[in-house]
């Protein structure tokens, strides 16, 4: 992460995230967004065997649309959660996908910079996102493969944050929520899909007890995907673990309950 100062030296030629899917794949943006949620730092095998460290983020801005960026490398490692969220995020060089309709990712000739205060454009996102608190921003990344925002026809928006309130109070993952209706209209088999949204929340309670842990062993078998771990929880068959729903022994990883 730079810091404002480099930001003379660093001339931007910013593309809005509307404009993302005008862009060719594995072509080079500059990109400017309000951060509005970042995940937890985790990692990959590359094909050498090594670790790389990854974390996502979402950038929005004025334009009303949203996108997945994929930092990569020491960018995940120093750009943290606490730091990002809610900041103006000016990334040099991202690296466009065709993944999940549009997503970025950096590169090792990529540079962020988190509030360059003496860049207009960044001040103006500001100015604009101080003026339109809470705003729900439309994704042009899809976990289902289509090019909607929430309940469009690309089916729900998994960056979309909701309130936990929301979430009771719009059916969400029942047949009579809005986005289930939307799916409905679908010729795909969309309407089997659940509703996905990101909630940041604080974890208030765990289970102490040694007997029942805060966890149980998922089965780490890929689905039909061919990337989405199956989660299920596996049964320990020594030297071994079998999962019932995969109905094939499989390596398990501890996953976490909370409440």
């Amino acid at each position: 992460m730079d810091d404002d100062s480099g930001i003379k030296a660093q001339p931007f030629d910013f593309v809005a995230i509307s404009d993302l899917e005008q862009c060719g794949e594995n072509s080079m943006v500059d990109i400017l967004g309000v951060c509005t949620a970042a995940s937890a730092i985790g990692s990959i095998n590359t094909k050498k065997g090594s670790q790389l460290d990854k974390r996502s983020i979402v950038l929005g801005d004025s334009t009303g649309k949203s996108v997945e960026v994929t930092l990569w490398g020491e960018e995940a490692q120093k750009n943290e959660e606490h730091k990002l969220v809610n900041q103006i995020v000016a990334i040099k060089s991202a690296r466009v996908s065709y993944y999940r309709n549009r997503t970025l990712s950096t590169s090792f000739q990529s540079r962020i910079h988190i509030n360059p205060s003496d860049n207009p454009d960044a001040q103006r996102l500001r100015h604009w996102c101080d003026s339109n608190p809470n705003f729900d921003f439309q994704s042009v990344s899809n976990n289902t493969g289509g090019t909607g925002g929430s309940g469009g026809a690309g089916g729900a928006d998994s960056t979309q944050r909701k309130f936990f309130a929301s979430i009771k109070q719009e059916q969400l993952g029942t047949a009579s929520s809005s986005m289930a209706h939307s799916r409905a209209l679908r010729k795909d088999g969309g309407a089997q899909n659940g509703d996905y949204i990101t909630v940041r929340g604080t974890v208030v309670y765990y289970r102490h007890d040694e007997k029942k842990p805060p966890w149980y062993m998922a089965c780490t078998n890929l689905k039909t995907d061919g990337k989405t771990k199956c989660a299920k929880k596996a049964t320990e068959q020594p030297p071994t673990w079998f999962c019932a729903s995969c109905n094939k022994t499989t390596h398990a990883e501890p996953r976490y309950v909370t409440q």
